[in-house]
């Protein structure tokens, strides 16, 4: 057969039920084409949305990662602890920790304060898994330290000789459980030192 002879035909039912042939109605047969293609797109873009409302239920039900603070105040001084941690696992994935002295009501301390803070800044320089912020004004000083537990190198002495006031704090706040960070272990931790949970 030769396929420049092939012609597709088109049919209906007339109100007798006798199928009648519109293939010479060459406007139907693109109305009705048209019809098809774009019932099939529908389906095919409601197959796909249906999927990926699928993916994101799935991720985001599987997902137990929250967040906790801890506040510890003092007079003029005010250190506030965010962990983010798996629920299920109990295993801590980043903290951060934000220290705000106001100097205004200590103002005989202040440059020692800017002191000891720059020079945990400068101990800080280059330590992998920690990235800071300092922020300076007229009536604070303050310094926000964040901690990638994947990241930190724990067990690296070199690390720890350049930043002993680092590590000595990060080891007072995150309690590691067989190479794991324990969040209800650096919880307990914390609190022993009059931290406040406040979310």
């Amino acid at each position: 057969m030769d396929c420049s002879e092939w012609n597709p035909s088109f049919f209906i039912n007339d109100e007798c039920g006798l199928q009648q042939n519109l293939t010479n109605d060459s406007s139907f047969s693109m109305i009705k084409a048209s019809q098809i293609k774009g019932s099939i797109l529908m389906k095919k873009i409601l197959k796909l949305s249906i999927l990926l409302l699928g993916a994101l239920f799935v991720l985001l039900g599987c997902s137990s990662e929250t967040k906790s603070e801890f506040v510890l105040q003092k007079t003029a001084s005010k250190t506030k602890l965010t962990y983010v941690y798996d629920k299920e696992k109990d295993s801590v994935s980043k903290l951060t920790m934000e220290i705000v002295y106001d100097i205004t009501k200590d103002e005989q301390y202040t440059e020692t304060v800017r002191s000891q803070r720059d020079e945990a800044v400068a101990e800080m320089e280059g330590i992998e898994g920690v990235t800071y912020t300092k922020k300076d004004d007229s009536n604070y000083i303050g310094l926000t330290i964040e901690v990638d537990v994947n990241k930190f190198k724990f067990d690296d002495a070199a690390s720890r000789k350049k930043a002993p006031m680092l590590y000595n704090t990060v080891n007072a706040a995150l309690v590691r459980k067989n190479n794991v960070v324990s969040y209800q272990l650096s919880k307990d931790a914390i609190l022993e030192y009059e931290f406040k949970e406040v979310k």
